[in-house]
């Protein structure tokens, strides 16, 4: 009886499952770690524009800005 590793047809198999798995887990850690990055930098945005005495007002116009006319998700 052979060793799973040393069946050929396994190897080929095993390979594709990894081709075909790894790239969509880094995918999905780049996304998480993007997102997650995202609202790191948009924290620390708020926290400098409230400790420069802005209104609720200035904070929000300035995080809308950038957006060219779309409603801005909350959350």
């Amino acid at each position: 009886m052979q060793s799973f590793f040393q069946n050929d047809v396994a190897i080929f198999w095993v390979a594709i499952a990894a081709m075909a798995i790894i790239p969509g887990v880094c995918a999905m850690a780049a996304g998480a770690w993007s997102r997650s990055r995202q609202a790191e930098l948009e924290a620390s945005m708020k926290m400098r524009m409230v400790d420069m005495g802005m209104s609720a007002e200035d904070i929000e116009r300035v995080l809308n800005a950038g957006q060219s006319g779309a409603v801005r998700k909350e959350g």
